[in-house]
């Protein structure tokens, strides 16, 4: 351990801190706890499972959010559990978690164990239909511990269900982990910090397919660290920008690394890259947009000038027929004054003869 306490530096050099943290799982996601049973059971996280048949004294709505532990049993003999390997730091620990129950009283039973099952420790039987919290010292040391809802060879089911949310555990030391060192705090450097990176370290080299719609689908966020709940950490105060790697998982499993007590790191130098395709996938998309408005604007042009060869010959056809009405105009003048001409020298034709004699 190399500590530089003026900076606010702690590295860990292939081992985790000894002062242990908090851990927090509120189910909401996966961290790590194997689901089974014996019999005929249901054991998994998910939303409230429904009842077996002889029905339930359960019901109301999760201690938070929307997945519980549902640990059911619908047949006798059976058993249903959830498990998990721990360390917990020097000066051990406190393992608590909420529950609430529908079982045969005194026969059916919500018990715990900190050796793998190998012993198991009572907690309730019967029926508590409140959010009730459980609570139990931890030594120091590596313990797994189980969760597991119990149903002897009574008959008498009442609906065996017990569900489990909101699990924590203090004073977590992480190890067994594959980082080669810890840093919690604010690093200054004026290298450079690069990754191995060269065409001849590679094999079966592909580009990356899809970028764009995975990206759409993440959220960049703002946050503050749980300071108070992780000291050992260093966690700054200020306030922070980044992702949620459980929600970057499904999308980008490369980018994502959970160490042996389930807590999860990303890589966001590696976001670069999928960043990279996802700009070249959106010029495309860019490219057609362009070629498709150049195509609309070539046929509003083609539009505009075939509409403006029909002005030209109304233009014209009007004109012509302007022109037909003044030339009818001027011979229909023509044929009028002929006319009257033709009236006047008829009329002098007949003063000049003569009358007949009587």
């Amino acid at each position: 351990q190399n500590t530089f306490a003026q900076y606010g530096i702690y590295a860990y050099a292939n081992t985790a801190p000894t002062v242990g943290n908090t851990w927090n799982d509120d189910l909401e996601s996966d961290l790590g706890w194997t689901y089974s049973g014996s019999g005929t059971y249901t054991s998994t996280r998910n939303v409230i499972a429904s009842d077996c048949a002889g029905g339930s004294c359960i019901t109301g709505s999760p201690n938070s959010g929307t997945n519980v532990v549902n640990l059911k049993v619908c047949a006798i003999s059976s058993t249903a559990y959830i498990s998990k390997t721990f360390t917990i730091a020097s000066g051990g620990g406190t393992w608590t978690f909420w529950y609430k129950i529908g079982s045969e009283s005194d026969w059916d039973f919500l018990q715990y164990s900190t050796n793998g099952g190998t012993s198991y420790t009572n907690i309730v039987s019967g029926c508590v239909d409140t959010w009730t919290l459980a609570s139990i010292a931890l030594s120091a040391g590596t313990q797994t511990l189980r969760i597991r809802f119990y149903c002897d060879n009574s008959n008498n089911l009442l609906g065996s269900k017990t569900i489990i949310d909101d699990i924590k555990i203090t004073n977590v030391a992480s190890t067994g982990t594959t980082y080669a060192g810890y840093f919690n705090g604010n690093i200054c450097w004026t290298g450079t910090s690069g990754a191995c990176s060269d065409k001849r370290y590679k094999k079966d080299v592909v580009t990356i397919d899809g970028a764009l719609n995975k990206v759409i689908s993440l959220n960049g966020i703002y946050y503050y660290w749980r300071k108070d709940e992780f000291p050992s950490m260093n966690f700054s105060n200020k306030k922070q920008i980044g992702v949620i790697a459980q929600d970057v998982e499904p999308l980008f499993p490369e980018l994502i690394a959970t160490d042996a007590n389930g807590y999860k790191t990303a890589d966001y130098s590696k976001i670069t890259p999928i960043l990279i395709e996802a700009i070249k996938e959106l010029q495309k998309q860019i490219d057609s947009l362009k070629s498709e408005n150049q195509l609309l604007k070539n046929d509003v042009e083609s539009i505009k000038s075939q509409l403006g060869i029909i002005n030209i010959r109304d233009d014209n056809k009007n004109k012509n027929i302007k022109v037909k009405k003044i030339q009818t105009a001027e011979v229909k003048e023509s044929v009028n004054y002929e006319e009257n001409n033709q009236q006047n020298n008829n009329s002098g034709i007949i003063e000049d003869i003569p009358r007949a004699i009587p």
